[in-house]
């Protein structure tokens, strides 16, 4: 019984690592960067109206992206804390 639970442990991180890998985003990093370079241009005010909503919702999304790679981060280190858990209790 702890076999299959570790093995379906392991294959579940191995099929996250790979969509992970398989998918090029730019790092979590760059993109609060850029994000945090938008916020900064809005609280100017000095964007004419049409360049402050495309700037919005270029926001909007790299928003989105950064949750993503948080919630992948997040998936991987319960995963992670999974297989410690079965292994320890396998030994």
């Amino acid at each position: 019984m702890r076999d299959n639970k570790l093995l379906k442990s392991i294959f579940c991180f191995i099929i996250l690592v790979t969509t992970m890998n398989t998918k090029k985003k730019p790092s979590f990093e760059s993109q609060l960067a850029a994000l945090e370079e938008i916020v900064n241009h809005l609280e100017k005010g000095d964007l004419p109206l049409d360049e402050s909503l495309t700037q919005f919702e270029k926001g909007v999304k790299l928003t989105a992206e950064c949750q993503s790679i948080l919630n992948e981060a997040e998936q991987k280190v319960s995963i992670l804390s999974n297989n410690e858990q079965d292994l320890e209790e396998f030994e």
